[in-house]
């Protein structure tokens, strides 16, 4: 509530901006500006506060300073906002600074994470520098069957259940706070209805959408400013990768590991900061990868999802019931998982099944990384109007992965023939190539 503030009426303009700091902004230690823009402490973290913001609350103090009718006060809020942002200005980057801490902030407290990973509350604190407040508690006794029990299934086809369970703890409760020791490229990799998109929906969710950026990873490269949108963020999530996606490999390798990049954003001077967001990507097909050197490899992380949904298994609702009612538990897998991660120095270990899955995803979306040359079949003896209808899914067999095919799958309607552009590796001789469910075609490459 604003206290009213009854200086006397020869009250100088410096006298009302010191008052409306001891009365409004805890002496000055709830209000700052950082890049020219004014940030208010709100109780567990730092928030955007607009000039005029600010200006309402010198308003409502100014009727006592006022009273001999002698201020203007469309002026006088004006001199005395850009006295406070002159007063309260830093050099010093708390976010930057804040950002890099081990900690997690919650509803009812820091949690910060110990040199052994455990977790101790403390209270709020805005010399921390946090943006951003976890819509959870911490309760160390909460549980989450419900959780639980969706990861044992989505996980059931998996050699070994309990391992995968085990570091997909690891996984999320590393995205969940900001250090990133430990370089990491994480994908979900499965044919679709296999529940790696709820999973990774509510990791985000767990978040705050203030903290992910969700967006396709090939914006990366083709718009400038996306790079400056990362940060503040701790996950980059595209979650359906495009089919034929070439990942940006160089861009990926730079923000997998804590960074300074430079960053852009629309009309504004570029600025330096610490790449903080995990790159997680779920595909139901490898895309492409060029760079075949070991350390885009080393860290690449790819969990295989082979349990499929029936849409009579699927439920819509159930991950939306578990953020409701189970994510105080959901919180305490995740930090089950972390504390591990501490444990052995910051350092993830994904289980035999995670480094097979990896091994398999980069050698299929490696496959074209060897000089190739773009050859075209056509007058292939097959009517396409017949085949239109059954263009939904085009699965390539043999020695081509990706298709790149232009005009709705190169389907030329009205046309007695196929046209498809293949790139394929130097010496390939034969094509097949099976479109839907029934037909399949084979050609010689000319």
């Amino acid at each position: 509530m604003t206290r009213s503030l009854t200086p006397p009426a020869t009250a100088s303009i410096i006298d009302i901006a010191r008052s409306v700091l001891n009365t409004e902004f805890a002496g000055g230690a709830h209000l700052m500006v950082v890049a020219d823009q004014f940030y208010r402490f709100v109780g567990d973290h730092w928030a955007v506060v607009s000039p005029h913001e600010v200006g309402g609350v010198v308003l409502r103090h100014l009727h006592a300073a006022a009273g001999d009718g002698k201020l203007n006060r469309r002026s006088t809020v004006r001199e005395i906002v850009d006295l406070l942002k002159m007063f309260q200005s830093t050099g010093d980057d708390i976010f930057e600074e804040g950002e890099a801490l081990p900690l997690l902030n919650l509803r009812n407290g820091q949690l910060v994470i110990g040199s052994d990973g455990s977790p101790d509350l403390q209270r709020h604190d805005p010399a921390s520098g946090q943006r951003h407040c976890l819509d959870v508690s911490y309760d160390p006794g909460a549980v989450c069957p419900l959780y639980d029990q969706a990861l044992e299934e989505i996980f059931s086809k998996a050699a070994s259940p309990t391992d995968l369970i085990a570091f997909w703890h690891e996984v999320t409760g590393y995205i969940l706070q900001p250090s990133r020791p430990d370089a990491r490229i994480f994908v979900g990799w499965g044919d679709g209805s296999d529940g790696k998109t709820a999973l990774a929906a509510l990791v985000a969710r767990m978040l705050g959408k203030e903290q992910v950026a969700a967006m396709p990873i090939s914006k990366l490269v083709s718009n400038q400013f996306m790079v400056g949108h990362l940060r503040g963020k701790r996950l980059l999530l595209d979650d359906d990768v495009n089919v034929g996606t070439v990942l940006p490999d160089g861009m990926l390798k730079t923000i997998s590991e804590a960074k300074i990049v430079t960053g852009e954003l629309k009309h504004r001077d570029g600025f330096e900061f610490t790449i903080r967001a995990v790159p997680m990507l779920l595909c139901n097909l490898p895309p492409i990868i060029r760079d075949t050197h070991p350390g885009f490899r080393r860290r690449l992380t790819v969990i295989r999802f082979d349990r499929r949904f029936s849409p009579a298994e699927a439920n819509p609702v159930l991950f939306d019931r578990i953020y409701a009612t189970e994510r105080a538990g959901v919180l305490n897998r995740m930090l089950q998982g972390l504390q591990a991660v501490v444990a052995r120095g910051w350092k993830l270990s994904p289980p035999a099944e995670v480094e097979q899955a990896t091994d398999e995803f980069y050698h299929q979306a490696t496959r074209f990384s060897s000089p190739n040359i773009t050859r075209r079949a056509s007058n292939v003896s097959s009517d396409i109007n017949s085949m239109s209808s059954v263009f939904d899914r085009i699965d390539v067999k043999n020695f081509i992965y990706d298709v790149d095919i232009a005009n709705k799958y190169g389907c030329r309607v009205g046309q007695k023939f196929l046209e498809l552009q293949i790139n394929a590796p130097v010496g390939t001789q034969r094509v097949s190539v099976k479109i839907g469910n029934d037909i399949r075609i084979r050609f010689r490459m000319k």
